[in-house]
């Protein structure tokens, strides 16, 4: 295929206006002819100017021309390129085509027998009409035989291929539009240059627009857009200005186009300079409409490497939609809100097909990568990766040496709290917590999210608040119940392993339920159980204001780096915080800090009689029944977790009351910040000393060792 382009691109020929920009005048006609009878007529694609002497020098260069090779501009664009010898015209017709700065020179041979214009002078031209009417022999030089440029067409010497070989084709200097005809649905492909000047850009938003607004197929469009849809697709040099970013969002919202991502390395295109002046950023990319992407379900974008240019390849990968595709075996039920809303409510509109559709698109998962590095396409084994990494992550390593983070603990909840939820519970509290839920939460394995049982609570209202007492009541959650479906979320683009998925917890309502009236119960009492290191979920507390925090400590740290005792500030976060959490140790914590019996007993027994399957492509696969964890995604949880990183808080407290960690003053004569906690992400603050660094290791030893 790339021989045939390159032999049709050589090929070109010129316009009919183009040809009529050549003057032959007839009282010259034989020299003219001999003049270029070793001479290419060529034109740049581009409406910019070019530096024709440059482009000489460029291509004297080559094979040492020299002086033998004259360029001699004809007008509208056209160029003569006159050679001294036959073996040098055939040399660079053939090697062609050739490209200056970034434009291609089509050209065209100049051979013997080619008809031009014929041109007498102005006084002449009343007779010259004449004999044209009414030709004579002696005043009429004899009809040349037709030569190449009889039969030029108006299309010539534009970017484009043959129609031979891209049929339907339309085109400009910006961009390329043939239709694609493959064996069953023909489709549009665009390949786009975008102009990388700032004041032209909106020529290139305009362009596509244009495209969209003739558009008919399936549609793909790939190529240097010259532009970045965030700032987090560049690295280094002075960040990139909102709003050429947003028109470029707005116009790909507009046609309908969505980025297909890729794979490989992030940015495509770099300056090649050095150390602070390097710049890289990712301006080809491949963006295709949903139609289009139905056609290739199984499509993949590929970030090529080179070392000759300053852009990388991007490959787009169409695997044959004849391929077999497994069928879903099992169908998950899901109740759907329309059919409680109103008919006229109900609009599916295109933006939100669209969008659903991609976001299918995009939590597909076709390939994964085993524990040896292997790639496993097939959807058996892709699952059994999924399987095998779950159950171990939710099984037990039986700790051991709990007993010294328990004794750093306190006991904080007294005896009031304790009653106070210990109360029986009531109807109400199980309405409460129900209709507190949002409407279009995701659904468990029974299908029903929390709007079924909202729209229908007069109908059903009656067993969900007998089957939610019955357990708490008990303290017996039923197993099938507490059956929970895990959706792997995305963390990234280009995904390889099985733990760059962020493994969410689907459950079904009723045990929602349960969860949150327990939750309710906790929720008024943490801020007196909780550590004022800790500002996330406590009621009353802002994760902004250990944010606030955290910027003043590092302030108040680069203004005292000159004196003798430096201060080093360390960045932490718990991987698979919620999954790896210990039963034993959680139940300990709950005891040890005074919560009372009954209440942990519940949430115990909220988190023992869970299992789960792992959704692969919204088909449910294995069965897991963990020894440890708790579910991300479940109402309880982060509060349950916040009992549990009480005991690091309360060893790092510990430390800092005896000195072993100083931490921080934030100011003179005020309080002292050893830690600030954000969940399973924290923020330590020492002296840059080996003996407090080795105190923070064995800390965190301590912890790992009785939690995970």
């Amino acid at each position: 295929m790339e021989s045939k382009i390159l032999d049709r691109i050589q090929r070109m020929q010129l316009t009919a206006d183009e040809d009529e920009a050549i003057t032959v005048r007839s009282l010259r006609r034989k020299e003219i002819l001999e003049e270029y009878s070793l001479s290419l007529i060529g034109k740049f694609l581009t409406t910019r100017l070019i530096n024709i002497r440059a482009a000489k020098n460029l291509l004297r260069s080559t094979r040492k021309l020299g002086e033998d090779l004259k360029v001699l501009e004809l007008g509208d664009g056209l160029l003569q390129f006159k050679f001294a010898m036959e073996s040098q015209l055939n040399w660079v017709w053939s090697n062609g085509p050739w490209c200056f700065d970034n434009h291609i020179l089509a050209m065209r041979r100049w051979e013997k027998g080619t008809r031009g214009r014929t041109e007498t002078s102005r006084n002449n031209q009343k007779s010259s009409d004449q004999s044209r009417r009414e030709p004579k022999a002696e005043t009429t030089p004899p009809p040349m035989p037709a030569g190449p440029l009889d039969t030029l067409n108006a299309d010539a010497l534009k970017p484009q291929i043959s129609e031979t070989v891209l049929p339907n084709l339309t085109h400009t200097v910006q961009h390329l539009n043939p239709v694609l005809p493959p064996s069953s649905q023909p489709w549009r492909l665009t390949g786009i240059y975008g102009y990388s000047d700032e004041q032209q850009k909106s020529e290139t938003w305009r362009l596509l627009r244009h495209l969209y607004s003739r558009l008919t197929l399936p549609w793909v469009c790939l190529g240097d857009f010259n532009e970045i849809l965030s700032s987090e697709e560049k690295n280094g040099g002075q960040p990139k200005p909102l709003p050429p970013m947003l028109e470029f969002r707005r116009t790909l919202l507009f046609c309908g186009l969505i980025d297909l991502g890729y794979s490989g390395y992030r940015y495509t295109w770099r300056n090649g300079r050095d150390e602070e002046e390097f710049v890289e950023e990712r301006l080809d990319r491949v963006c295709a409409t949903v139609t289009w992407s139905e056609l290739h379900p199984r499509v993949k974008v590929f970030h090529l490497t080179t070392t000759y240019f300053d852009h990388d390849p991007v490959l787009l990968d169409t695997p044959p939609v004849s391929a077999p595709t497994p069928r879903r075996q099992h169908k998950l039920h899901r109740f759907e809100e329309k059919w409680a809303s109103h008919p006229e409510w109900d609009k599916n509109t295109q933006f939100f097909h669209h969008r659903a559709s991609q976001r299918h698109l995009k939590n597909t998962i076709e390939e994964l990568q085993n524990r040896e590095g292997i790639w496993q396409t097939y959807l058996s084994r892709v699952s059994d990766i999924a399987e095998e990494y779950y159950t171990e992550l939710f099984t037990t390593s039986n700790p051991n040496g709990m007993e010294r983070v328990l004794d750093a603990i306190d006991k904080v909840v007294t005896e009031d709290m304790a009653n106070q939820m210990t109360q029986p519970y009531i109807e109400e509290e199980v309405r409460v917590a129900l209709f507190s839920m949002h409407p279009s939460k995701s659904p468990g394995p029974d299908g029903m999210s929390p709007l079924f049982f909202q729209k229908y609570w007069h109908i059903v209202g009656h067993d969900v608040i007998l089957a939610v007492v019955f357990d708490l009541h008990f303290g017996r959650p039923l197993k099938k119940m507490n059956f929970t479906h895990i959706v792997l979320i995305p963390k990234k683009k280009d995904l390889q392993s099985i733990t760059e998925f962020r493994p969410i917890s689907l459950s079904n309502v009723v045990s929602w339920v349960v969860s949150k009236v327990l939750a309710n119960m906790i929720k008024p009492i943490l801020p007196n159980v909780i550590s004022d290191a800790q500002s996330t979920f406590i009621p009353d507390r802002l994760i902004s204001d250990n944010t606030t925090v955290a910027f003043e400590m590092l302030h108040r740290m680069r203004n005292r780096r000159k004196r003798k005792t430096g201060h080093m500030a360390v960045k932490l976060d718990i991987s698979k915080a919620y999954n790896r959490v210990e039963w034993e140790f959680l139940r300990r914590i709950m005891m040890k800090i005074g919560l009372p019996e009954q209440w942990v007993n519940l949430a115990m027994e909220t988190i023992r009689t869970a299992s789960y399957s792992i959704l692969i492509n919204g088909e449910p696969k294995g069965f897991i029944t963990p020894t440890k964890g708790i579910k991300q995604g479940n109402l309880l949880s982060p509060y349950l977790f916040l009992l549990c990183a009480e005991g690091l808080s309360s060893l790092i407290r510990k430390a800092a009351d005896t000195n072993q960690l100083k931490g921080i003053y934030s100011c003179r004569g005020e309080v002292r910040i050893s830690h600030l906690l954000f969940v399973d992400d924290s923020l330590r603050f020492c002296e840059a000393k080996s003996g407090e660094c080795h105190q923070l290791l064995d800390i965190l030893t301590q912890y790992e060792k009785a939690s995970r």
